[in-house]
């Protein structure tokens, strides 16, 4: 057993996507309205918060391991400034062709975190802005949330499959979610 966890993907959920690009440095980092203070409700509600993103950036050489933390670091900072908690960051920066296991919707970021935390996945939350997020989630027993403030427009969000759990505008629409979720089975 272990404690409920909401698992986030980064880009599209808790800042700006950067489309079919990459964010490579802090300087080109925005923080979607309100994610901060949804990941704040959701660390002081007593969920435990993962990032897990694919960043195959890192793997095709577009930017830098060290970019990539200070760019987390500095996130990391900005998100505890606003009162909330990241328990772990985890990335995959493998390229797709490297067939690795740890490539979303591959759960073996999710296999890294359980080895490092005790959490409970029947209690737990995937949330993201793409298909490979809710195949993930479904795969490891939790329930999902796609947010449509990233990759995935609105029209093509009702024919993904499987659909998700919810679906909702944001990161802080998801957090109400989840914790109305949890004031209901209380």
């Amino acid at each position: 057993m272990g404690d409920p966890a909401i698992f986030l993907d980064r880009d599209g959920v808790i800042n700006v996507s950067p489309g079919q690009g990459y964010v490579r440095s802090w300087s080109e980092f925005a923080f979607l309205a309100e994610s901060r203070e949804a990941i704040r409700d959701l660390s002081q509600a007593g969920y435990r918060l993962f990032i897990i993103s694919n960043q195959s950036g890192v793997g095709q050489g577009l930017y830098t391991h060290d970019a990539l933390n200070d760019l987390t670091t500095r996130m990391l900072a900005a998100i505890h400034h606003a009162g909330g908690k990241i328990d772990a960051v985890m990335y995959c920066t493998h390229q797709e062709t490297d067939r690795c296991a740890c490539r979303k919707p591959q759960q073996g970021l999710i296999d890294q975190i359980r080895r490092q935390h005790a959490v409970d996945l029947a209690g737990s939350y995937v949330i993201g802005d793409d298909s490979k997020d809710i195949v993930l989630g479904q795969t490891i027993g939790c329930r999902t949330v796609l947010v449509l403030s990233g990759r995935t427009p609105s029209g093509a969000a009702a024919q993904l499959q499987p659909p998700p759990d919810y679906l909702c505008q944001d990161l802080r629409a998801a957090a109400d979610w989840i914790l109305a979720q949890r004031d209901l089975l209380a």
